[in-house]
């Protein structure tokens, strides 16, 4: 068995939770085995180092981009195994996240992929990409009693412009994405539809893209 890998990613208060839950949800419901997960995936790790940069955005860049790659990397393990067991991997955030919360941060293409070295990772079959207009994406999550210290407007507002980037350096071959090539890739801008909505144009492109058959 090599179970396919599904990445739900793209800017916070797009619907990601919503969308992964449905697709599993549908899955299941066709008798597959789904591994369900989200990245960052090692909580242990994340819980052991101090990684909450004082409670505020962009205070140690640096320290975060290495952690996350530390995660990436033992996700990617785990990914390995987990396509022998499982018909399909369904993910919130995946390794291209690493580029996208990266840019923000300051960090360009090169610098994360010399970093990540992500062409030794486990590779996705596709990549949702969910994008909106950061207010109405932040209106969305705001009052989260889970948010984190990235979400804030003026942090949304930079990664809605490096969501929509990914995916268009990802189309036009940016060679430091090169290992992402292969892996399909969807963009949906949820701003004016529901979840529902997106859910329906989703796997409608999953079903003709051959991702679910």
């Amino acid at each position: 068995m090599s179970g396919k890998w599904i990445v739900v990613t793209g800017l916070d208060g797009t619907g990601k939770t919503t969308l992964k839950n449905r697709l599993i949800g549908f899955l299941k419901g066709r008798k597959k085995l789904v591994k369900d997960f989200k990245a960052p995936y090692d909580k242990y790790l994340l819980g052991l180092l101090d990684v909450s940069g004082d409670g505020l955005p962009w205070k140690d860049n640096y320290t975060d981009q290495l952690i996350f790659t530390l995660d990436n990397r033992i996700l990617s393990n785990y990914v390995r195994n987990w396509r022998k067991e499982f018909d399909y991997l369904v993910s919130q955030r995946g390794f291209l996240d690493s580029y996208v919360h990266g840019e923000v941060r300051g960090y360009d293409y090169s610098q994360v992929d010399e970093l990540l070295k992500t062409e030794e990772l486990q590779k996705c079959d596709v990549m949702i990409h969910l994008n909106a207009d950061p207010k109405v994406a932040f209106d969305r999550i705001k009052d989260d009693p889970d948010g984190d210290k990235f979400e804030t407007l003026e942090y949304i507002e930079k990664q809605a412009i490096a969501t929509k980037r990914a995916y268009e350096e990802l189309v036009n071959k940016n060679p430091n994405l090169n290992a992402f090539f292969g892996t399909q890739n969807i963009y949906v801008d949820t701003t004016y539809i529901t979840c529902e909505q997106t859910y329906k144009i989703v796997l409608k492109e999953l079903f003709e893209r051959g991702i679910i058959a």
